[in-house]
This record gives C-alpha cells, sequence and structure tokens, in this order.
C-alpha cells in the first residue's frame, strides 16, 4: 500500500528569493511602449524562422521504427506515450495566472545506467524539512547502479532548484527492466552517501505501461512525462505527455478525494487546501491544448521553445501530478549523468527556463499556453482499455490520434558495443607497475544496453559491476562483451595488459690482487650484474666516488691508493628501478697518482660566509701522472656536465659538486663547496604614525629579505649614532613635545642594507581623530534629501503585498 506524502512536505519547490509586486500601469507608461515596440518586432522575425513543430522531421522522427527504451521508455500504449484522440472531450480549465514568479521546473532525477557501480541508498527522513538530506539515518533502503560521480545536491539555500526540491527519481535496476523509484533523492558528494526518504519498491518495469511512480501528490511515474534532454533545443521535438505542477489552492477541485485517474491520490490537505472552481481539474487530470487552437497564431514571443512545448500539450497534453504549493506553472524536467535539462535550455537560447520575473517574453508565452489548457474529461481507466486495445488507431479521448503512436521498441538486431578503459600507474613500454583497474562501458542505438560480461585470463565469466581491480606481475587478458535489452550479444573483445611491479636486482663483482688485510694491490676491475623476473633489464647505472652516473656497458676499472666507493643501480624494462647499492673498494698498491682538482671563487664577500655580488668560479686540475684531466661538475643537484669555462653564480644558496679524472680512468673523490650569493638588499618600509604623536607613543616599520635573511634593525634618533634593536620593528619611548626625526635601517646577514627615515610631531595632549568629542557631522543637504526620498519612493514601490488567504468555506 502507497503512503500519501503529508502536504505539509510536498510543498518542494518554493523558490527561496523574493519576486516584486505589480507596478502602477502609468508609472513605467514610456518604457513600457518602447519595451513592447521592440519585442513585437522580435516576435514577428521569429515567427518568420521558426519551423513549424508539425514538419516533416517531426513526424519522420516519431515513427521511425525502433525505440531506446531509456530515452523514450514505457510501451506504446502507456498514458505518457498516447497521443490525444479526435473524440476527445475538452473543458476549460480556467488555470489561474500565477503571481509568484514567471515559470519553473520540478526536476526529476533519472539514472537510467544499469551497468554503473551498485550502490547502497539509505534511509534519510530529512524529506522537506530544510534539512540537508545528505547523511544515512537509517536502514539501507536498496541497492541500485548509480554512477559514482553522479551527485544529487541536498537541500538548503545553495541549491538551484530550490531549497527543498521534490528530486522525484527513477533508477533502473541492474536487470535493465525494473525501475526504482522514490523522492527526495541526494547524494552530496561524487562518491559520497546516497539517500532517500521514501521509494516504491520497484513496482514498474522500463518495458511496461509505467502510470505509478513517486510523485508525491499524485504517486504518478517519477520517468514518465520528463521533458528530457535533446527535446526542448533548437529543432527538437517532444512525443510524449508532459508532467505539471499547478497551484492547488487556485486550480485543483477538492471534490471526488482531489484527484482522478490515472493518479492514485492527492495531497493529503486536499480537503482544506484545493480550491480550484472546475470539477474535471484534480490531481491526475490531462490537460491540453483543444484543437480550435492554432499555435502558430497564438503570438508567442519566444517562437521556437515556446512552440515545442504547446505542440506537446496539444498533441500528448500534460498530467497533473503535483502541487506547486506556491502560485507558479511548473514541468517536469531531466536532471541525470548525462546532464541537465535546465542548463541545456539556457545554453541553446539564451535565456532561464525559470524567470523569476513575469514580464518576460518567455512569462508571457507560459500565460497564453496554461491559459488556454483545457481538461480531457472523457479520460479514465475503461476509455484507455478500449484505447489500448486499438493498437494505435486511437487517441487519449477516444478517435483518431493527432500522431501516430511510438514506434515499438523493436526489432532491435544491432548488437552493443562494449569499451575496456585501464588505470593504474604506467611504466615505460607499455607496462604498468602497479594493480590495474578495468572500467567496462557499453552503449547501444536502439533498445539499450542489459548487461556486461566479463572473464579475467580465461577464467569463468562473470557480471560487471563495478571495476575489476587486476593485480599480480605478468601478462593478463579481460575478455569482456555487452547485451541489450532485445537480447542481443556483441562478440567477445579482448584487452591485454602487462604488469611489473617488482625492479630488478644487481650486484658488483670486484676482481684485483688482495692483501690480507683485505685491500687491493693493483687497480680493480668492477662488474655488474643485473636481473628482472618480469619484464627484463632494461638499463644499468653506476657512479664512481659520488661522480656522475653513467650508463654501464662492459667492465670498468678503479684505481688510486684509498678508500672508493661504487654506486650502481639496474631499471628494468618497465621502468622500475631498484634502490641504489653500494660497493666499498680499498686499494693500498696503487702507484698511480690521482688527479687533483681545485675551485677558485671571485667576488665580493659579505658577512657571515655571504657574498654580496655574482661569483664566478673557476675549477682547475692537475695530474701527477702528466695525463690530461677532465672536470666534471653539476650545480644545486642538476645533471653533470664537463667543466670548460668558469660559472657564474647569481642571487642564491648554490652547491657546486665536481670531480677530476685523468686519462687513464683515475678519478679522485667527488668534492663539493657551498657558495651563497646575496647582492639584494633587503625590503624597508617606515609606517607614518599617528599626527601628533603622544609622549608615550611608538613608531614602527616593517622589513623582508628572501636571500640571506634580515639579520637586524639599527635605530637613529634625532641625530644620535645608530643603536641595534635586534630583529623587533616597533620603538616606544617617552617623546618630548615637538619635532623628532627617526631613521631605520635594516641589514641582511649578506650584510646588505637598506634604509628609511620616517618624521613626526610629538604633542602634550593630541586631539582624538574621531568621536567621542568630534563635533556634530554637517546637517545633511538638499542632494542628501533628494537620495533619500528617492530611496523611501522605491522601496513603497516595492513592498511586499500579502494577501490574506481565503477561508475555506464551510460543507
Amino acid at each position: 500500500m502507497v503512503t500519501p506524502i503529508p502536504h505539509t512536505w510536498a510543498t518542494r519547490i518554493r523558490r527561496s528569493f523574493l519576486f516584486p509586486p505589480k507596478r502602477s500601469p502609468s508609472s513605467a507608461l514610456v518604457p513600457a511602449l518602447v519595451l513592447i515596440g521592440l519585442l513585437l518586432a522580435a516576435s514577428f522575425a521569429t515567427l518568420a524562422a521558426a519551423p513549424s513543430a508539425h514538419d516533416a522531421s517531426s513526424v519522420s522522427s516519431a515513427s521511425a521504427t525502433g525505440r531506446n527504451a531509456t530515452l523514450w521508455p514505457f510501451s506504446r500504449d502507456s498514458i505518457w506515450n498516447l497521443p490525444i484522440g479526435a473524440n476527445a472531450v475538452y473543458v476549460p480549465g480556467n488555470i489561474k495566472k500565477p503571481t509568484a514568479s514567471g515559470m519553473t521546473t520540478d526536476v526529476d532525477v533519472l539514472i537510467l545506467t544499469p551497468t554503473a557501480p551498485v550502490t547502497k541508498v539509505w534511509e534519510n527522513s530529512d524529506a522537506w524539512s530544510g534539512r540537508s538530506r545528505c547523511d544515512a539515518q537509517g536502514g539501507v533502503l536498496f541497492e541500485a547502479p548509480i554512477p559514482t560521480d553522479f551527485v544529487v545536491q541536498g537541500a538548503g539555500s545553495g541549491n538551484p532548484d530550490g531549497t527543498t526540491p521534490n528530486y522525484a527519481t527513477a533508477i533502473l535496476a541492474a536487470d535493465g527492466h525494473t525501475l526504482i523509484q522514490g523522492q527526495p533523492m541526494a547524494r552530496c558528494t561524487a562518491g559520497g552517501t546516497a539517500t532517500m526518504w521514501w521509494w516504491d519498491h520497484g513496482k514498474e518495469d522500463l518495458f511496461g505501461t509505467g502510470n505509478s511512480g513517486a510523485h508525491g501528490g499524485s504517486m504518478l511515474s517519477s520517468l514518465g512525462g520528463v521533458i528530457r534532454l535533446g527535446e526542448l533545443v533548437p529543432g527538437g521535438a517532444i512525443h510524449h505527455a508532459l508532467k505539471v505542477n499547478l497551484l492547488g489552492a487556485d486550480n485543483y477541485y477538492s471534490g471526488s478525494g482531489g484527484y482522478r485517474w490515472p493518479a492514485t491520490t492527492a495531497d493529503g490537505c486536499a480537503p482544506g487546501c484545493y480550491g480550484g472552481s472546475v470539477p474535471a481539474l484534480r490531481m491526475g487530470s490531462l490537460l491540453a491544448l483543444p484543437p480550435s487552437i492554432d499555435v502558430n497564431a497564438m503570438g508567442l514571443e519566444t517562437g521556437e521553445p515556446a512552440k515545442i512545448l504547446a505542440h506537446a500539450f496539444q498533441d500528448y497534453g500534460a498530467y497533473t501530478v503535483d502541487d506547486a504549493a506556491w502560485s507558479v506553472y511548473a514541468v517536469a524536467t531531466e536532471y541525470s549523468p548525462s546532464g541537465k535539462v535546465d542548463d541545456e535550455f539556457g545554453a541553446a537560447w539564451n535565456f532561464t527556463i525559470s524567470p523569476s520575473s513575469r514580464n518576460v517574453p518567455w512569462a508571457r508565452d507560459m500565460d497564453r499556453i496554461f491559459g488556454a489548457l483545457a481538461v480531457v474529461d472523457n479520460w479514465d481507466s475503461s476509455e484507455w482499455q478500449v484505447v489500448s486495445a486499438s493498437n494505435g488507431t486511437q487517441g487519449a479521448g477516444g478517435g483518431a490520434p493527432r500522431v501516430p503512436w511510438a514506434p515499438d521498441f523493436g526489432p532491435d538486431s544491432v548488437p552493443p558495443v562494449a569499451t575496456a578503459s585501464l588505470s593504474g600507474i604506467r611504466g615505460t613500454a607499455n607496462w604498468f607497475v602497479s594493480p590495474v583497474d578495468v572500467t567496462l562501458t557499453a552503449t547501444d542505438d536502439s533498445s539499450g544496453v542489459a548487461s556486461i560480461h566479463y572473464r579475467t585470463d580465461g577464467g569463468t565469466w562473470q557480471l560487471y559491476s563495478n571495476p575489476i581491480t587486476v593485480q599480480g606481475d605478468g601478462s593478463h587478458t579481460i575478455d569482456y562483451y555487452a547485451t541489450d535489452l532485445a537480447g542481443n550479444n556483441e562478440t567477445a573483445r579482448t584487452t591485454s595488459f602487462q604488469i611489473d611491479t617488482v625492479g630488478p636486482v644487481s650486484s658488483a663483482q670486484v676482481s684485483g690482487t688482495l692483501a690480507n688485510d683485505g685491500s687491493y694491490l693493483s687497480p680493480v676491475t668492477v662488474t655488474l650484474t643485473s636481473s628482472d623476473a618480469t619484464s627484463g633489464v632494461q638499463s644499468e647505472q653506476y657512479r664512481i666516488d659520488r661522480g656522475p652516473w653513467t650508463a654501464y656497458s662492459a667492465p670498468f676499472t678503479i684505481g688510486g691508493n684509498g678508500t672508493h666507493v661504487v654506486d650502481y643501480f639496474a631499471t628494468d624494462v618497465a621502468g622500475n628501478s631498484e634502490t641504489v647499492r653500494s660497493q666499498s673498494i680499498w686499494i693500498t698498491g696503487d702507484l698511480h697518482p690521482l688527479p687533483v682538482s681545485t675551485l677558485s671563487s671571485a667576488g665580493t664577500a659579505g658577512a657571515s660566509g655571504w657574498y654580496v655580488s655574482s661569483v664566478t668560479v673557476t675549477l682547475e686540475a692537475t695530474s701527477g701522472s702528466g695525463s690530461a684531466v677532465s672536470i666534471a661538475y653539476r650545480l644545486d643537484g642538476n645533471a653533470w656536465a664537463t667543466y670548460a669555462n668558469p660559472i657564474v653564480l647569481l642571487d642564491g644558496r648554490h652547491v657546486l659538486e665536481y670531480q677530476a679524472t685523468d686519462a687513464q680512468g683515475y678519478s679522485e673523490p667527488a668534492k663539493s663547496a657551498a657558495i651563497n650569493v646575496d647582492s639584494t638588499p633587503p625590503s624597508l618600509v617606515a609606517n607614518s604614525p599617528s599626527d601628533p604623536l603622544a609622549p608615550d607613543g611608538s613608531i614602527s616599520w616593517s622589513g623582508s629579505d628572501s636571500g640571506s635573511g634580515i639579520a637586524r634593525y639599527e635605530v637613529a634618533i634625532d641625530g644620535s649614532a645608530f643603536a641595534s634593536v635586534g630583529l623587533q620593528t616597533t620603538l616606544t619611548r617617552t617623546w618630548t613635545v615637538g619635532t623628532h626625526v627617526v631613521s631605520v635601517r635594516a641589514y641582511d646577514a649578506a650584510g646588505n642594507m637598506k634604509s628609511a627615515v620616517v618624521q613626526f610631531n610629538v604633542a602634550s595632549n593630541p586631539t582624538p581623530a574621531g568621536p567621542p568629542g568630534a563635533p556634530p557631522s554637517t546637517p545633511p543637504g538638499i542632494p542628501e534629501i533628494v537620495v533619500g526620498l528617492l530611496m523611501l519612493g522605491i522601496s513603497m514601490w516595492y513592498r511586499p503585498r500579502v494577501k490574506s488567504r481565503r477561508p475555506v468555506p464551510a460543507k
């Protein structure tokens, strides 16, 4: 049994802004005449250019064979797909013009992605209380496929769909048939908790008639009647009935429970809060434009978008599904992982579908359309059965349909197309160096995707629901295929990939003449060997005595007495590098002398080891063997280079590493030198004190230095000698009455200096800068009085006008 939603919770789509009341016509006569002239010109131009909604392209689209159920749902004889019949009996709806807003939308959440990750939807009872709806407050209501990145904003003033939007929701289950419907839904962050207050336990089928759902006033479908993406755009058309909300207090008749078929209920307050005067217009009524109305002659100012709606109202009609609960028209629009109709509409037509003002072309067009709507009064369940049995020869209300029925879902002989995407840490040569997540998606141009199956490395076939994580080094394959709702299977596809998460292992072998103490009595030969279990070894690198890294290709020789250190590592084909390994070698019997390098620097020396000018560094080397010597160097951890010319260093803290090697390959241990340069003085600002300054007042300054940093400040008062005040930036003392000059110097650690001077007056009793004690301000002059009167007039013009609610007559 379906429990009706209380009317107090069904006041759903009230916007969180105020609207100005109508103005006196005479107060804006001239601007109005100018605006009317411009609008008429634009209207004629639009009417001349806009195509008829009944042109050949619209008709052929409606009668095309094959239909995608997720884009055009429900059976051909569904109330949402039946066109109006020639025998329909029309009763004027007498819908009252709204006073609060020009138009609004009741946004329905459509999640028709059966292959998305299965997600738990938790109970949340915030409903229309104004609380956030974001957190789980009860147990799991159900599980359904919901894309991880799809967000449905919670309640609150920041929601563009209203502070407490209905968000009637339809979710297509993983079987591709069952519709899970409820409201209001929220998922406040991507991948976060999905919540809902009430749901229908999956009573409807995507391919069925689709009457019932989760619109709280009527309990009609959350999916049927929704304006979908691509329909209300240039060249678009709507080939189904719509859903509308009206203000119940003005329009819905309270008799017969306040509802009629296909609605199964009305708002709980219907006997007291419905105040309409037309007995035919109740919750669930089918509204339509009578055939006597020429849409092209309605004077629709916005042209094509209004005509698309008007033709839908005339050909298919619209069911009343909810009480708007404020004075406004509302139509149901799509919000899905594919996008939002409200946003699409604004981008296509350059104006909003929900204007706050009633005095704009779109709002006036809605008055023209809704004001002309009538109720199809000979439409009930028995009449529907007759029309359903006609198999396309009758429409709602009986008689020949205005336009052809919706096409069948089939035949669909074309299988869907599935794709696989891989994510993980990519290495080199198309290898992954981490586990791989495989995401499968599918599309189908006709009946829609029902499921995706996969298997890993030739294993058992499984139903896909969430990304597949594949671990383990080596080669892997994922076979997969998709099935559409018509039962077509595509040919299985395969994606292959390779994983290598473990780096190679290398070792060093040293050969030479060993002494008893473990040292070598001659130069030694070092041989590196490496192995990798999966992708294979790509390269080996080594360095001697912290010198430059060198690609290993063959055994190399190390000579010269002393202790030498060889660092080395290997990298595999996938890009994994092992941790650097080290081998210490002690040589005592090699008489070949090592080369020796020296460093000299030229620049202006400052304090604390800093230079206060650019520095020129010269490297030189000698060899005791008399052979040629080269020097390798690198600056600040960058790549090693061969020294050729002096190196110029600018401001900054620098580390220069260098190493000499002779022609026989003998290298000295790498050396390094720290060279700090700061040639820029600090910045210094002396703050202006109040004038005059009190005898016990303070002066202050601020300084900074991005190089060596501020070392100290020095202060001189009235020409006295400078004295250090450390790093303090204020000076407080007892000042004598009169004029004073204070000089401040800022020194950085390198010895650079910047000075500033502040001059000020000291008075024994300085006058306060403002109240208390300030003289009264000058009385307002004529301009201020005029502005004040103007603002008062505007506020009176725009003041809210509250009408008392008409009492419900006693029965």
